[in-house]
């Protein structure tokens, strides 16, 4: 109960202090940014898998999947 109120608030505030017009130019640094975070998810939870006995591509798909977010209930 408390994530499913607290998560969504807390990301919804998060996303409203985002302003664009701070970047000043600095587009390179912040697709590097998202570049690393990407990548750092798919490599950590595709380790994750690929030690917890799933396949190759198995892994792959579960880091891919997790960069999406999407909750499944």
């Amino acid at each position: 109960m408390i994530n499913s109120l607290f998560g969504p608030i807390f990301f919804v505030s998060i996303g409203l202090e985002v302003n664009a017009r701070h970047l000043d130019g600095r587009f390179a640094f912040f697709f590097l940014l998202l570049l690393i975070a990407v990548v750092g998810k798919i490599v950590g939870c595709g380790a994750g898998a690929l030690l917890s006995g799933f396949t190759r591509r198995e892994s792959l798909v579960v880091g891919v999947g997790m960069t999406h977010g999407a909750k499944w209930d």
